[in-house]
């Protein structure tokens, strides 16, 4: 403390700390910078492991359907029906059905190996559940599997269809 004539204390202070232009530009740039460039590493050095393949068959042709719950009660009918086989060792679980990654059908029961599950086109709908799809109007152009495999993880079947494929 410094006295003055008076004898009252006089307070000195230290200088704030001050950042120059220069300094305040780059603080600011970094702040910008540096959190982009983490996400853009992010994306580029973590890649997803893929999904495992899963092998099935599948056919969509007009064929004879009757409803499991309903088999005493002569509810045949002909319907264009997926037919999606299990073509693997293994036994799936969980069996999502997708018709150009916009309509879906879940089968309630296991597909064991070598065992095949009929469903009628028009049983699939969208997520919502409220749009269902047409097969007289609306085309398959892409079939997709989703089934749970014994190791827990999800595994997937892709097919791009085309008319040929039918056949």
């Amino acid at each position: 403390m410094v006295s003055t004539s008076d004898d009252q204390p006089l307070m000195t202070s230290h200088p704030s700390p001050t950042l120059s232009r220069k300094t305040l530009t780059v603080v600011l740039i970094s702040l910008v910078t540096v959190p982009f460039a983490f996400v853009i590493s992010m994306v580029y050095f973590l890649k997803a492991d893929p999904e495992p393949r899963i092998d099935a068959g599948i056919r969509i042709e007009t064929t004879v359907w009757t409803p499991e719950d309903d088999r005493e009660n002569d509810k045949t009918r002909l319907m264009t029906c997926m037919v999606v086989t299990n073509n693997s060792k293994d036994p799936w679980r969980n069996v999502t059905l997708g018709i150009n990654k916009q309509f879906f059908y879940s089968s309630r029961r296991p597909l064991l190996p070598g065992e095949s599950v009929t469903v009628p086109l028009s049983f699939f709908v969208t997520k919502g559940g409220t749009v269902p799809f047409r097969p007289a109007t609306q085309k398959v152009k892409k079939v997709t599997v989703f089934a749970q495999i014994p190791s827990g993880d999800r595994g997937v079947f892709e097919s791009e269809w085309t008319e040929s494929s039918a056949n």
